[in-house]
């Protein structure tokens, strides 16, 4: 591992720079496929009208080329915008960092919802709030990792153990900057809202099967077989189109019956196709990252074993949902379940998919938020790179710091003062006169006894 100190400002500013560039790049050739997009639709549509009445050939090859031509820019089209919307997190990320550095929150969430009045100590610290200590740590990917980074702050840590252990996953991973930066981006590319997690953790923990039984299974082979059997006798004149009609009433009866429950299932996992694909990414990056600390390592092994992995077990739900959402398109969904019962189909695989991961999925996604919570930590230390971990007293009480500062306070305007406490049952007055910083000098000691 590469030990070598990065310079916070230098990096963030080589990173902005580098992100600009590339989104404005990426914005160039999205005008220039916008054009193309245009010209080869109306050539297109210019040739089909030239040549419709003079040469066949000619028309059917020019419609196909075409038509082929203007798919392939829309789907390239598509993928330079998720380009666009990755360079623009980034850009963003490392905006937030120089603003970060300059003393500038105004634009940053300050976790005012964690704010509590009868707190012992959050209050009175600004741990929370405007110009709090929350905005200068909170890099969260993820809402859960928000929400357990604030929990961090309001309930704290006590075992000397688990402390050091998380110590040194913190050192690990402020090295990792850029890492940390592709993870936060990938989660907030995610778009989750505050019940995204929940509904889903929730509906994977139920072990209620409504589809995933025979006759439903059955009836996926009986339907398209009948389906094509009513075609192939109409289409031979054996039959009129009134044995489609009767052909009908099968499907609908059959998806009329589970309409309810396959809403109810599609509204709990709907529409999470892009959020679970985003959170996929996020379990990718850990599975392949190299760790050395010891928390990060069993964290990494509770979503990697030798026959599994979170990434691609996520994926294959994005998978599933994203062909479930097909039912959202009306003539695309009809079609489908006419000829396939489409939505029992995908909801019988995604009762097999909940059989199989459902019961790993809370403590999967458990490891992904505590990453959360230490990328945040990890980002503040790499932001602030004369702060130091602090060593624990093996006896008694101690608390004793040489050069102690606020992190709120610019580093040209900011003189530390030493703090030293030994044994309990000591205390130490503070005097002064009117703005000559004891409170500063107060918050400073409990900011300092926070992180």
């Amino acid at each position: 591992m590469n030990t070598e100190p990065i310079s916070p400002h230098p990096f963030f500013e080589d990173q902005l720079l580098q992100f600009r560039n590339q989104l404005a790049v990426v914005n160039q050739k999205i005008r220039r496929i916008s054009t193309l997009r245009i010209l080869s639709f109306l050539i297109t549509i210019v040739g089909i009208y030239v040549l419709a009445g003079v040469h066949l050939v000619a028309l059917i090859a020019i419609g196909i080329i075409g038509f082929a031509i203007f798919i392939m820019l829309v789907i390239r089209h598509a993928r330079l915008h998720k380009l666009k919307r990755w360079y623009g997190v980034l850009v963003q990320i490392n905006e937030t960092e120089m603003e970060l550095l300059a003393g500038k929150t105004s634009a940053i969430p300050n976790g005012q919802e964690f704010i509590n009045q009868d707190h012992p100590f959050t209050s009175d610290l600004d741990v929370f709030g405007n110009r709090s200590l929350f905005q200068l740590v909170d890099r969260s990917a993820t809402l859960k990792g928000r929400e357990k980074l604030a929990q961090r702050f309001i309930h704290l840590l006590k075992d000397e153990k688990e402390l050091e252990c998380r110590q040194k996953a913190i050192d690990e991973l402020k090295q990792k900057p850029v890492w940390r930066q592709h993870f936060q981006a990938h989660g907030k590319l995610a778009l989750d809202d505050k019940n995204t997690v929940d509904s889903f953790l929730s509906w994977a923990k139920d072990k209620a099967v409504s589809f995933n039984k025979p006759l439903y299974k059955l009836l996926l082979i009986i339907n398209p077989i009948l389906a094509l059997g009513t075609i192939f006798l109409i289409s031979m004149d054996f039959a009129g189109f009134g044995l489609f009609v009767l052909f009908l009433l099968i499907p609908f009866a059959i998806i009329g019956s589970k309409f309810n429950t396959i809403n109810t299932l599609h509204s709990q996992l709907g529409r999470k196709t892009e959020v679970l694909a985003k959170y996929s990414e996020l379990f990718g990056m850990i599975e392949k990252e190299s760790f050395t600390s010891e928390l990060l390592n069993e964290q990494k092994m509770a979503i990697l074993q030798e026959d599994t992995s979170t990434q691609k077990t996520i994926k294959k739900l994005s998978g599933i949902l994203s062909a479930f959402d097909y039912r959202l398109n009306l003539i695309v969904g009809i079609f489908l379940n006419i000829f396939f019962l489409w939505d029992i189909l995908q909801s019988i695989r995604l009762e097999k998919w909940k059989v199989s991961h459902g019961e790993e999925m809370e403590s999967a996604f458990e490891v992904l938020f505590v990453f959360d919570e230490l990328n945040s930590l990890a980002g503040f230390a790499f932001s602030h790179p004369k702060s130091v971990f602090p060593k624990f007293a093996p006896d008694n009480f101690l608390l004793e710091a040489e050069d102690a500062k606020h992190p709120f306070i610019s580093e040209k305007n900011n003189i530390g003062n030493e703090i030293s406490f030994k044994g309990w049952g000591k205390f130490q007055i503070i005097t002064g006169a009117n703005m000559a910083g004891k409170s500063t000098y107060l918050r400073t000691v409990g900011i300092n006894m926070v992180l």
